[in-house]
């Protein structure tokens, strides 16, 4: 057995969660259990993982500026008028899982369910990419399942999506 590594980098943020595996599809019916399946509709990730915190609670630091700037990345600034479908809201910065300056990605929600779900279609490296982010109620807290689709590629500015996603998520459970 290999020792623990170091899941904390030294600006405060979770680098990885072990026991969470992401999958990358290239998939039109996103399904397959292995990292690649061949079809032409771009990449889709899919990962999820546990918080020992309610479902209300996580959802509110999904769609709230300084919380998602802790979590997902540097900066984040919504509508006035807050969330809602067809709102544009953007984000960005390094540690955003693909690196954008000021002022950031366009985003724009697209529908969801409150307090359980969000999808914003993200304009990233010339594709129109969908996220979807739901949270369950679970024993001793809640699930949040992701799913990031029409990817144009594997890679993004900071590793592979599936990583990047990763490392997101587990900064998402260390401030909830």
């Amino acid at each position: 057995h290999a020792p623990p590594r170091n899941l904390v980098s030294a600006a405060g943020r979770v680098k990885a969660c072990p026991h969470d595996r992401g999958d990358l599809h290239r998939s039109r019916t996103l399904k397959g259990h292995g990292r690649f399946a061949s079809a032409s509709m771009g990449l889709t990730v899919r990962m999820g993982i546990r918080i020992r915190a309610p479902r209300e609670f996580v959802f509110q630091h999904l769609l709230t500026a300084h919380h998602m700037a802790r979590w997902f990345c540097n900066f984040a600034q919504f509508d006035t008028r807050g969330p809602a479908v067809g709102s544009k809201f953007r984000f960005g910065g390094d540690y955003a899982i693909a690196g954008t300056e000021p002022p950031g990605w366009a985003c724009e929600i697209l529908g969801g369910e409150v307090l359980r779900s969000v999808s914003f279609r993200w304009p990233l490296f010339g594709a129109d990419t969908r996220v979807d982010w739901r949270v369950e109620d679970a024993s001793e807290g809640s699930t949040i399942h992701v799913v990031h689709s029409i990817l144009p590629r594997e890679d993004t500015t900071c590793g592979t999506f599936v990583d990047a996603w990763r490392i997101c998520l587990g900064n998402l459970k260390a401030i909830t």
